[in-house]
């Protein structure tokens, strides 16, 4: 063989190597990141073809009540194409959110690796079935919701009056865990299960479009003025600096109460709370504005600010999709005067 041939063999071995080796690394080592690829329409397409994952409202089963089915896909008739479905619809939608072909909100997002099944510890389990013949499907994803607590409050958002916006979550105090999640108005997430793209995009459009905003979940998608709820906060700094002693130490409460910006505070139906030093107790069950606004200038904005941030402010949070931050503004001039 002269040089030249023994040259061009080499270069093409080399090149039988280097593509041998780079189908490896792919195969290996990039197959779940190219699988996951927006644009990879053979896997879009593939996620129709199995059953999803059920979501389980399961807050009652401890205390003697049922789990309910909120969300699962079903089999589309003559086909082998599942559809996702919300058997309760706009009572959960604040909970479940949707799984479209344009994309997913709520928990169908939050635990998409679960429901697709697609999570890492879940390797074992889908290796199982691929050597026994199964086909795939999703885990069950169960939530801390209770059923009877979630339809308490999706019947008190009924009752409103058009025109009124509300949201409401009930919380176990001693676990953190969501029991209720309730917005108003709602959206039927049903709507969005349509494998029909042009369906789909006016369906989304007229959501979008509606004034109401049923889409916009104001139970965890707004920052509001916390209220009276943030006396709790303030009457926890003061026991914690030990500005007041206990549940009986009097504080001041003046009707109104004027403030460093040149305003004023006044209570509710601007009445005297109590004799003007009540018990702190007194003060926060009467729920007296001038009370704990004075603790509050007494204390400064940067305790007030620490204290709120150890009740969860200032940071952000997921139960699990993401909650709007609660953020207390820091003004070093709060001083007591």
């Amino acid at each position: 063989m002269n040089r030249a041939l023994f040259r061009l063999s080499l270069a093409c071995l080399a090149m039988f190597l280097l593509l041998l080796l780079n189908v490896n690394y792919v195969q290996a080592f990039q197959a779940n990141s190219l699988a996951g690829r927006p644009g990879n329409v053979r896997i879009f397409d593939q996620q129709f073809q199995y059953q999803r994952g059920s979501i389980i409202a399961a807050g009652d089963t401890g205390h003697g009540g049922q789990s309910v089915k909120i969300a699962e896909s079903q089999l589309v008739k003559g086909t082998n194409i599942y559809r996702r479905s919300y058997p309760f619809g706009p009572m959960y939608a604040p909970v479940t959110g949707y799984d479209s072909i344009f994309g997913k909100t709520g928990i169908e997002e939050a635990e998409e690796k679960y429901l697709a099944g697609t999570a890492s510890n879940l390797t074992v389990h889908n290796l199982i079935g691929l050597l026994t013949g199964k086909p795939k499907q999703g885990a069950t994803v169960y939530l801390t919701i209770s059923p009877r607590a979630q339809q308490a409050a999706y019947q008190a958002m009924l009752q409103l009056e058009p025109g009124h916006d509300a949201g409401v979550v009930a919380i176990n105090p001693s676990t953190g865990a969501i029991l209720a999640l309730a917005s108003n108005p709602t959206f039927d997430p049903n709507r969005y299960t349509t494998l029909d793209g042009t369906k789909l995009d006016k369906i989304d459009l007229q959501y979008r479009h509606d004034p109401t905003q049923p889409l916009l979940n104001r139970a965890t998608d707004m920052a509001l003025p916390p209220g009276s709820s943030f006396k709790v906060v303030t009457g926890a700094a003061a026991f914690s600096t030990g500005s007041v002693a206990g549940t009986t130490t009097t504080v001041y409460a003046p009707q109104p109460l004027n403030l460093p910006n040149g305003h004023q505070l006044n209570n509710d139906g601007g009445e005297l709370c109590g004799d003007g030093h009540p018990q702190i107790i007194q003060a926060f069950w009467l729920s007296c504005n001038t009370a704990f606004g004075q603790i509050g200038m007494n204390l400064g904005a940067g305790k007030l600010q620490q204290t709120a941030t150890a009740f969860g402010w200032n940071q952000a949070l997921s139960i699990p999709f993401p909650v709007s931050r609660s953020v207390t503004p820091f003004r070093r001039a709060w001083t007591a005067r």
